[in-house]
């Protein structure tokens, strides 16, 4: 339900944010406007965040989705967690210092 909620308020908000730009197919400037604004708005509903928690003594962050990947940091227990995509075969995509990294879902769960 609250992924749904997140859902169709970010479909509100692009909805919101295209029509307060006055598209004109005759000015290229105003049709690279509307294609970039298109473009962001996509790909922030696609890649929505959502939270987890670390629910073990530790969660290292590892910089592929693989146990062989390198440890590019570690969430202590009880972190929130920003998840950015999956679960892909049992890792969770999150978003750390700025960077992408991935963490084994098993170790995340949903409440705190």
């Amino acid at each position: 339900m609250k992924e749904m909620t997140s859902a169709v308020i970010a479909a509100a908000v692009a909805a919101l944010a295209l029509a307060t730009v006055p598209a004109n197919a005759a000015d290229p400037a105003s049709s690279a406007v509307l294609r970039n604004q298109t473009r962001i708005i996509g790909d922030a509903v696609r890649r929505q965040v959502r939270q987890g928690f670390v629910a073990s003594k530790h969660a290292n962050i590892r910089s592929g989705p693989t146990a062989s990947a390198a440890v590019i940091g570690q969430y202590p227990a009880g972190s929130v967690v920003a998840v950015t995509g999956g679960p892909t075969d049992g890792w969770y995509e999150v978003a750390h210092g700025g960077r992408t990294g991935y963490v084994w879902a098993a170790l995340v769960d949903r409440q705190p």
